[in-house]
């Protein structure tokens, strides 16, 4: 039968331990712990430092692709910048020409000698003398029967727009002066609508519309009988009823027309 070891012999075992080695023995696990903690540490350090790297060095390339991008398009809007630039000096000179031009307009509006003129120096065109001589007489009329049912009655009646494409073309074939139902047409002339009536310088008229006009019977009629003034009249007669009647005239006779004296009236800003 063994002998139980007395706790004397246990003290002094556990003396003679801590005096021989004073270190405990769980430090050699945490040396050991701290080891691969060292370890594993560098290797994330080393990972980190590649990643950053990594990074750094991408976003300066894209840095880089940016400012050549910039660079790029600050080429291609040079021209468009230079452009807009010269189309704005050229406005600026416009406009300096237009205030240049209106500034002499107004001295001629304000010089009285113009209207100081003898009757043989006006042109007929401007209508403040009496006139004669040949030329050509246009007729037309509203359509024969307009229904008051009829949705285009409107437009089988004579409009004023159908009066001012005629005396137009009249002007452009060469007409000296012109009249509408006796009334004399000039630069200061307007023929519009109001309501349904046509007036003429504030005059209404009415069909049938009797249009005069002096100067080469040959070319004034034509320019009434060829081209669009041709297919104008056309499609008047066709489609809308609206008869047009030209002859020739041998001695037309014009009064002169009524002087519109007109001030210019400045608004203050």
């Amino acid at each position: 039968m063994a002998k139980k070891q007395s706790s004397i012999d246990v003290d002094e075992h556990l003396l003679r331990q801590i005096f021989t080695d004073p270190l405990e023995h769980g430090y050699h696990l945490v040396a050991s712990d701290h080891e691969r903690y060292s370890a594993s540490t560098g290797f994330l350090g080393k990972l980190a430092t590649v990643v950053l790297t990594t990074l750094l060095v991408a976003s300066t390339i894209f840095a880089i692709k940016d400012l050549t991008a910039r660079n790029l398009e600050n080429d291609v809007l040079d021209p468009l910048r230079t452009q807009v630039s010269d189309l704005q000096a050229e406005v600026k000179r416009a406009e300096a020409s237009n205030s240049s031009l209106s500034s002499q307009i107004q001295n001629l509006t304000n010089d009285e000698d113009i209207l100081q003129l003898n009757p043989g120096d006006i042109p007929a065109v401007t209508s403040l003398s009496a006139v004669s001589g040949p030329g050509i007489r246009v007729v037309i009329s509203d359509a024969n029967y307009i229904a008051a049912s009829d949705p285009e009655a409107d437009s089988k009646r004579v409009q004023d727009r159908d009066l001012q494409t005629i005396i137009n073309q009249l002007w452009q074939s060469g007409a000296e002066a012109v009249t509408v139902n006796g009334i004399r047409v000039g630069p200061q002339t307007a023929i519009r609508a109001a309501g349904g009536a046509v007036l003429v310088n504030l005059t209404p008229v009415s069909s049938p519309y009797q249009i005069d006009a002096i100067g080469s019977r040959n070319d004034l009629l034509k320019g009434l009988s060829t081209g669009s003034a041709a297919d104008f009249l056309g499609i008047l007669q066709t489609r809308y009823g609206i008869t047009t009647e030209i002859t020739q005239q041998t001695d037309i006779r014009m009064r002169a027309g009524a002087y519109h004296s007109y001030k210019t009236v400045i608004i203050p800003e």
